[in-house]
């Protein structure tokens, strides 16, 4: 073993090149995902409502630019281009074009699957699959907008992935049954639950899900050659007799939720709103005509409510992080945006 001494700038020097020399090492462990394959086959989601000369002529721009990426397009309807009712177009495009099929303005979203992959022939069996939202929020709400899409994905069947880059929450990676994957593509704030109703108002969702859907890409990871498929996780069991305190929800917090006397809970605001905006406290009254503010320190105000108010619908109305305090607790699972307490 050979000892070396630096003394002044070339010790800097050292510790520069020792740094340096950890971070490639650092660098090459770093998994590599799989190159993407040379061809995609692609379902496109597009909308075109205008009256029929309009919708032909933006039809055939959205067409002429589709063709000018290189997609091949698959034969459709005679009438596909004067039809309102056609959403769907499906065809082929070469990997590295794929996402910029999304700059036309008519495209919604896209359902990637690599080309010469076929999907499961049983609807119940899953797939892994990757999604593309949306960015350009902070981070904050770019996370709080992720929560609120996995919470709506749950409902169609979908497992998401444990340990993975989210790539500033503009990416989530799971599972989903084949039969669900084209419905990914759809808008699933409108999803129904009965009678063509959507099960939360969309004017009633939280910000910033309200706004929009923010899925704009769907694609399909089928697992390398010698992997086994994908496994469905089991659900997990409900706690026996006298185990309730396994819950991460205290008995205590279960029996204030049943009383309907108003009590003292803390709202943690997302950031401390301008003197001059008055709009969450319109929004405050709407959402929970009985609430009343009480005080404030910097994002945290006090407030009586009554226990069994939506905590969906006043996180909502104050742009809200969460709620602390006797009535409330902290939301681990991301439905909670979405349901009653």
């Amino acid at each position: 073993m050979m000892l070396f001494f630096i003394r002044g700038s070339a010790r800097a020097l050292g510790v520069v090149i020792m740094l340096l020399t950890l971070g490639a090492l650092a660098s090459s462990a770093q998994t590599v995902s799989p190159p993407p394959p040379a061809e995609y086959k692609v379902v496109i989601r597009y909308r075109i409502r205008s009256a029929i000369q309009v919708r032909v002529a933006r039809f055939r721009e959205m067409a002429s630019y589709l063709q000018s990426l290189g997609f091949k397009k698959d034969p459709g309807p005679d009438d596909e281009a004067a039809d309102p009712d056609q959403t769907r177009m499906t065809g082929t495009i070469a990997s590295d074009r794929a996402r910029r099929l999304l700059r036309d303005r008519h495209i919604q979203a896209i359902l990637l699957i690599p080309a010469g992959y076929d999907l499961p022939a049983e609807g119940d069996k899953p797939v892994k699959v990757q999604l593309d939202l949306s960015g350009g929020l902070p981070l904050e709400r770019q996370r709080l907008l992720s929560d609120q899409v996995l919470g709506l994905l749950r409902d169609q069947g979908f497992q998401a992935a444990i340990g993975y880059d989210n790539r500033g929450h503009t990416r989530i990676l799971g599972s989903i049954p084949a039969g669900a994957l084209e419905a990914l593509l759809e808008d699933l704030r409108w999803q129904g639950s009965g009678w063509l109703a959507p099960r939360v108002p969309v004017a009633d969702l939280p910000l910033p899900l309200r706004n929009a859907w923010p899925v704009e890409v769907v694609e399909v990871l089928p697992e390398p050659a010698g992997v086994p498929p994908v496994k469905t996780l089991p659900p997990v069991a409900a706690p026996g007799d006298g185990q309730e305190y396994l819950l991460k929800i205290a008995p205590a917090l279960r029996a204030l939720a049943k009383q309907q006397d108003a009590v003292r809970m803390e709202v943690i605001l997302v950031s401390e709103p301008a003197a001059n905006d008055l709009s969450w406290r319109r929004d405050l009254s709407q959402a929970s005509p009985r609430s009343l503010l009480e005080g404030q320190l910097a994002a945290r105000w006090t407030m009586m409510s009554p226990c069994r108010v939506r905590a969906w619908t006043v996180t909502s109305a104050f742009d809200a992080s969460g709620l602390s305090g006797d009535a409330t607790e902290l939301r681990t699972d991301p439905r909670s945006l979405l349901t009653s307490r």
